[in-house]
């Protein structure tokens, strides 16, 4: 019995010490590290001249505004540490070949083959836009 009770009194000790240790940090409060060289400030706290949108004067309301305002801007624009030249490729890349994604499938709808042109680079977009009319309509009067 002598073994257990010194074991059950070591696990009660550890317990005890952990407890010790919890209750201490709740009462101090949990800090950013400020001995470490952090900033002392408890966790969930802001710097009230810190990158909150608007600034520390903002109200709830117009916060709201502003957060929909800078998104709206960021979908609008092009693609941060992009040059315009290259936004630019990149967007008529995209439409060209979502153009041609939808060209493939409304040849599909109709069981016809796309002609070979219509892959190439060189292809303006307004031939693939006006293609891709063209099948639409066809569609239709198919009633497909």
């Amino acid at each position: 019995m002598g073994c257990c009770a010194s074991a059950d009194e070591k696990v009660d000790g550890d317990s005890r010490s952990q407890q010790q240790r919890r209750a201490s940090r709740a009462s101090e409060g949990r800090t950013h590290g400020a001995a470490k060289g952090g900033t002392g400030r408890q966790v969930g706290q802001t710097k009230e001249d810190g990158r909150r949108l608007g600034g520390a004067d903002a109200g709830d309301g117009d916060l709201r505004e502003k957060v929909a305002q800078a998104a709206l801007a960021r979908a609008d624009g092009k693609p941060q540490g992009v040059s315009s030249e290259t936004a630019a490729k990149l967007k008529d890349k995209h439409e060209r070949d979502e153009l041609i994604g939808r060209i493939d499938a409304l040849a599909a709808r109709l069981r016809e083959d796309v002609p070979l042109a219509i892959r190439s680079r060189d292809t303006p977009l307004s031939k693939l836009r006006s293609y891709k009319t063209f099948l639409e309509q066809k569609i239709r009067e198919k009633g497909l």
